[in-house]
């Protein structure tokens, strides 16, 4: 899919290139390329926040669904991300997924 990061925003909800279920767009930091999401499975949040590097963003995903809503369990563990100075993966969607389940 080709997309500039400054496209992306946050409720915005893609599936995912060999994976089931999708992911929900929490925050997009343009300056640091750095894309965070949820992963969703059958509409349960399995992961609440996945800090991506945005080119291996771009490659994980297949197609926008649409558009959802974020909660503020979501964007309270973002801020202990950040508080934390958390680290991104540069992995692709599918692989870390793979690796925390």
């Amino acid at each position: 899919m080709s997309l500039e990061i400054k496209d992306l925003n946050s409720g915005q909800i893609f599936s995912i290139i060999g994976l089931e279920g999708k992911i929900v767009i929490l925050k997009v930091d343009i300056k640091e390329q750095v894309v965070h999401f949820s992963y969703l499975k059958s509409n349960k949040i399995l992961i609440y926040h996945i800090p991506i590097s945005y080119k291996k963003f771009i490659i994980s995903i297949e197609g926008i669904l649409g558009i959802g809503k974020i909660t503020n369990k979501q964007l309270l563990i973002i801020k202990e991300w950040e508080i934390d100075n958390g680290g991104v993966w540069d992995l692709t969607i599918k692989e870390v997924i793979e690796m925390t389940l």
